[in-house]
């Protein structure tokens, strides 16, 4: 009885070993996406941007389509202030 507690002993220990660093993986892959993912919308925003400042009048289907358009202005809304937030901490951070 002793021997298998033993050995359910070492395969908990073995598996929080694993999770422990399954966790360190995931937070190393998260802060290599979270900037991709924010370079993605920055050039997307630049995008929609530059068309709707052009004077011709071919924009993308977001703005001609009256539904997406909500949720186009919605996402270009949140990626400025996502942007702004970038900007303050590497400002705080620089200031430190």
């Amino acid at each position: 009885m002793q021997v298998a507690f033993d050995h359910f002993k070492a395969l908990d220990e073995r598996i929080n070993f694993v999770a422990t660093k399954v966790v360190h993986l995931g937070d190393q892959l998260e802060g290599v996406n979270t900037p991709r993912t924010r370079a993605v919308e920055a050039q997307l925003l630049m995008k929609y941007f530059s068309e709707f400042m052009e004077d011709t009048r071919t924009l993308s289907h977001v703005f001609n389509d009256p539904f997406q358009v909500y949720t186009t202005v919605y996402f270009i809304i949140i990626a400025i202030h996502l942007s702004l937030y970038d900007l303050r901490l590497c400002a705080a951070r620089a200031a430190v």
